[in-house]
């Protein structure tokens, strides 16, 4: 997903209106995918009877970042960033995340 995002802050810096869109595509796969995925990994790392809260609790989270993140992008647009900049920002935003959820995966198997 890194690299997609990445590729979107190319993107918008100056190629076509289809590149735009199909550049935009797989981030929002991505993103969409991840947010599925919390199911999964519930049930992975939380017993039982925590499964349901941390499920609603990572949606619920999931929800406010999809409020805030247009927010952040927005400002930091009119603030006069490139947009180039704002979507390597995100990207190094979700290394973050990804290194985080390699290190609960550690954590699950010790």
């Amino acid at each position: 997903m890194r690299p997609f995002v990445a590729a979107l802050g190319w993107v918008i810096g100056g190629g076509s209106t289809w590149a735009l869109l199909g550049t935009a595509f797989l981030p929002g796969t991505c993103v969409t995918g991840g947010q599925m995925s919390v199911i999964a990994l519930a049930t992975v790392l939380y017993p039982p009877g925590m499964r349901s809260t941390v499920v609603g609790w990572a949606l619920g989270i999931g929800r406010l970042g999809g409020i805030a993140g247009p927010l952040i992008v927005g400002s930091a647009l009119g603030a006069g960033f490139l947009p180039r900049d704002v979507f390597f920002a995100l990207a190094v935003v979700l290394v973050v995340a990804s290194i985080s959820v390699l290190m609960l995966e550690r954590r699950s198997r010790a």
